[in-house]
């Protein structure tokens, strides 16, 4: 099973964002601490990316023929 990664506001990675951003500052400040586990390989990444375009195309062209 793979490891979870939490960011927090004091994370370098996060404090750098905020730095370079206000609005998205705002949204950290709300949703933080961040945790998240990061894919085993890259063949699972990129289906769960191919399979989450496929979606969103498939619901936009469904928006638009409404």
């Amino acid at each position: 099973m793979p490891s979870t990664i939490t960011l927090t506001s004091e994370s370098d990675s996060i404090q750098y964002l905020c730095k370079k951003d206000k609005g998205l500052a705002k949204v950290i400040s709300l949703i933080c601490p961040i945790s998240y586990q990061p894919y085993r390989d890259d063949y699972e990444f990129w289906c769960m990316k191919l399979l989450n375009k496929c979606f969103r195309l498939r619901q936009m062209l469904r928006y638009m023929i409404d």
